[in-house]
């Protein structure tokens, strides 16, 4: 059984049979299969998309997999229109109409106590009715989109286990073997390294699709969700299935998504739109969809690999291999498909209760997919396409509107991974349609206990200043929320010609301040601010967000201070104590360095070491991050470097001391500034060089750590992928760094970093 768009409420033509049996007590046992075996299955809203339903069980009921126990509908199924085509006789359509039929669920559910229920109904109902079958004891196999918000998601999750009883999702893509061989090829290095997902949906549908139902269309309906967007129902496949190839099943595998949304048509949601998914391991999902488009198309999930690529096209069950020179249009390239086959969902439903196997689409497996339908829910009012790009069709499809190129503009979209409006798509960038500026853009990764966290001014610790100008401020870091994990840092950090060469609390990562100290695990409490990795689960939010706090000055001195901090848990207990100094001079008249060197202590009284960690030493492989962070500037054009090695993919994970003694970043600072700095010098873009060196052999044994493709960031890794203690002895790390004007070459970094290491030894 292939996917369906899932008109859920469409009433068809009344038709003329004898009239549905209504339920009673005299009507328990509805006509069943051989013997009567096979689990109890009832069926929950029979109209629209629920006739394939009626017509699979149907299926099954005949082959003795199951008895069809009851019906639910607000409409008798003889007023239903044309029968399934798995109905095939007058015999069959006389068994059907004798199954006992009622408007009422709890009714059903006390009378027939079914085994599993089906549901198929709008989708606003959806959480409420799994409910109220999860407590009368039977599973269920629930229609996409799960539930209209990730509210109700987690409450039906909450119900999910307390019943015992499962739910199965009806992402019927889910039961195509094509998912498995995509999974497979890239498991098997086929298209070699993924470097992101895309996806593709062009629809038709006509204005008289508008209007089928009340809650077609509709963002809400007597103050409920009902979010029947092109991206949550007609469409949900594209971007279920698209996910499901990325790895993305959970509510933790998302980390971000990115909406551009308009309407052609007169309703309250999105009929075109672009999404892009962040999801944990930083890999990125495009999808391009519109239901405005001039013809009817398949949807296709397409996997980029460094390699070659995989194209799945889910209403077939197929899979198009394409290597790179296939794909570069060289006449040696070749490309191959493989055919899948598919298991609908409720086989594999009565498969788990028969034999334990695991659900295809279990309930948290669509908690991607439910980040992606609440950022919907929560989205500003899709914008209007202005009429001067928008034509009406009438053909045999009925007539319905179609939008400018939407087609070529949605596959770019999937494979360039921009939305309509980076891409400049022209009715994305009329007046009144722009997304490029929006208002009050709200952080992507916040916890699900702070829904309005609030972000203040930092206190000031000090002003470093070269020649009478500011070139950098230290804050204590008061300001951010307590699940930013609050810790003094640099920022914003300046060339002496003023541009701005740190970032602070960018919506992405607000946790990312400046140039910082942090570290994710420190004896279990989260001192780097955001999701903690745990292994086995991924990302997790968790309430075990510390901070690092300024107590007291120990040296303040012109050009250097020293100060102690204390490094706290969520209770506030102190984990250990801190010693930082920093230090600073002018290098000429475009150059300056910064020495910043810290050193860790265990708590008076303590005498068990305190144990450091990361997200690499808890299995997240290159997740190393900890310890010196520098959040980079927005910035473009970046040459990013070490003495061995250039390119990030090239500098990750090497060490200081084996060749990479140093790392510089040479780029332009993006005049429009970033997220958390505004302000990007008086002349606008201007060009930057900044190195760090490690300066001790300790030190230098650290990775460095480094993002340019999902956002501009370096650092040292403190526990690359193994622990490492704070003992008796303390553990310290210095490092000394250049920040200038300009784009310096290696050869003008190697002289200068050598001539500040020189410096140093002298003032020693």
């Amino acid at each position: 059984m292939t996917p369906s768009p899932s008109d859920q409420a469409t009433q068809a033509t009344p038709a003329g049979p004898p009239p549905a049996q209504t339920l009673d007590r005299d009507s328990l046992r509805a006509p069943g299969g051989p013997d009567g075996a096979g689990p109890a299955v009832a069926l929950v809203g029979v109209h629209g998309h629920g006739r394939s339903h009626l017509g699979n069980i149907w299926r099954l009921h005949r082959a003795g997999a199951l008895r069809l126990v009851g019906l639910v509908d607000l409409t008798p199924l003889d007023e239903a229109g044309p029968w399934p085509p798995e109905v095939t006789s007058a015999e069959d359509r006389a068994a059907l109409l004798a199954t006992p039929w009622t408007e009422d669920v709890d009714a059903m559910l006390a009378e027939a106590r079914p085994d599993v229920v089906v549901i198929c109904t709008p989708i606003h109902t959806h959480a409420d009715l799994a409910a109220r079958a999860l407590r009368a004891g039977a599973d269920v196999l629930l229609e996409k989109p799960t539930t209209a918000s990730l509210a109700e998601f987690d409450e039906l999750l909450d119900v999910e286990q307390e019943t015992g009883r499962v739910v199965q999702v009806g992402f019927q893509t889910f039961g195509s073997t094509a998912l498995s061989i995509v999974h497979e090829l890239v498991a098997d290095g086929l298209i070699g390294e993924v470097t992101g997902v895309g996806a593709t949906g062009t629809w038709v549908r006509s204005l008289d699709y508008w209007t089928r139902s009340r809650w077609t269309g509709r963002r809400q309906l007597e103050g409920r969700p009902v979010v029947d967007g092109v991206t949550t129902n007609p469409l949900a496949h594209a971007v279920a299935t698209a996910l499901h190839l990325a790895d993305a099943r959970t509510t933790e595998d998302v980390v971000e998504v990115e909406l551009d949304q308009y309407r052609a048509n007169d309703v309250e949601v999105d009929d075109t739109t672009a999404v892009r998914i962040t999801t944990a391991t930083g890999l990125r999902v495009t999808l391009g969809l519109t239901l405005c488009a001039p013809e009817h198309t398949q949807p296709r999930v397409i996997v980029q690999g460094t390699t070659g690529r995989a194209i799945l096209d889910y209403y077939a069950d197929t899979v198009t291999v394409t290597r790179p020179d296939e794909a570069s249009g060289s006449p040696a390239g070749r490309s191959h498909t493989l055919q899948g086959s598919r298991t609908t969902l409720l086989e594999d439903l009565l498969a788990h209760r028969s034999e334990g196997t695991p659900l295809l689409s279990p309930l948290a497996g669509t908690g991607a997919f439910m980040r992606v339908l609440d950022a919907v829910r929560a989205a500003p009012d899709p914008l209007p396409i202005g009429p001067e790009h928008v034509t009406s069709v009438t053909d045999e499809l009925g007539t319905h509107l179609v939008v400018d190129g939407v087609a070529t503009w949605c596959a770019r979209v999937a494979t360039e991974h921009r939305t309509f409006a980076e891409l400049g798509a022209p009715w994305a960038a009329t007046p009144g349609s722009s997304r490029s500026t929006p208002a009050a853009p709200r952080p992507v990764k916040i916890p699900p206990w702070s829904e309005a966290p609030t972000w203040r001014e930092h206190g000031d610790l000090l002003r470093v200043e070269i020649a009478g100008t500011e070139v950098a401020r230290y804050v204590d870091g008061s300001g951010s929320p307590d699940f930013d994990s609050p810790r003094p840092h640099l920022h914003p950090v300046r060339t002496p010609g003023g541009t701005v060469v740190t970032d602070a609390a960018p919506l992405d990562h607000t946790w990312h301040l400046g140039l910082a100290v942090g570290v994710q695990d420190v004896a279990g409490a989260n001192l780097w601010g955001g999701r903690t990795y745990l292994r086995g689960a991924g990302y997790t939010w968790r309430r075990d967000h510390g901070r690092i706090v300024h107590q007291e000055w120990v040296r303040r001195a012109p050009g250097s201070v020293s100060h102690r901090l204390l490094w706290a848990g969520p209770d506030g207990q102190t984990l250990l104590e801190e010693v930082r100094d920093l230090a600073w001079s002018p290098l000429d008249a475009g150059s300056w360095r910064l020495d910043l060197a810290f050193h860790l202590n265990l708590p008076e009284g303590v005498e068990e070491p305190v144990e450091l960690g990361s997200p690499g030493s808890h299995g997240r492989d290159q997740g190393g991050y900890g310890g010196l962070f520098w959040r980079v500037a927005p910035c473009e054009g970046i040459d990013l470097r070490t003495p061995a090695a250039r390119g990030e993919a090239a500098v990750h994970g090497t060490r200081p001391a084996d060749g990479a003694r140093w790392l510089a970043w040479s780029a332009t600072a993006s005049a429009a500034g970033g997220d958390g700095a505004a302000d990007r010098g008086a002349e606008g873009a201007q060009d930057f060089t900044i190195a760090v060196l490690p300066a001790d052999e300790q030190t230098a044994q650290d990775p460095w750590f480094v993002r340019a493709a999902d956002y501009p960031g370096l650092g040292s890794a403190l526990a690359w992928d193994a622990p490492v203690e704070v003992g008796a002895a303390g553990l310290s790390r210095s490092f000394t760094i250049l920040v200038a004007d300009g784009r310096w070459e290696d050869g003008r970094v190697e002289a200068a970093l050598q001539d500040m290491t020189h410096r140093r030894k002298d003032a020693r």
